[in-house]
């Protein structure tokens, strides 16, 4: 089984957090929004999948999934780099 972190919890980050977490692995899926704003999505999440909100989430030897719409500029790219995780697109 293998461990994944999706950031960004909106449609295609539920769908690839579902299919992940369908597949068998652990699945962390994050997002910086609270649980107001994400309640929508949330719902529709595998009950399999645990949620961090408040802030993006990236644990230790995960696979990093991101969302098409985060730029690569944003901070979260550099530090998994720096921690040698790998990352991949939903």
């Amino acid at each position: 089984m293998a461990e994944f972190a999706v950031i960004g919890i909106a449609r295609s980050g539920v769908a690839a957090a579902n299919a992940l977490a369908e597949r068998g692995h652990h699945v962390l899926a994050s997002d910086p929004g609270d649980e107001t704003r994400l309640a929508d999505h949330l719902a529709a999440l595998d009950p399999r999948v645990d949620v961090a909100l408040g802030r993006n989430v990236v644990q230790d030897h995960a696979t990093v999934v991101v969302s098409p719409g985060l730029p690569p500029r944003v901070p979260l790219f550099a530090e998994c780099r720096q921690r040698g995780l790998e990352v991949i697109g939903e």
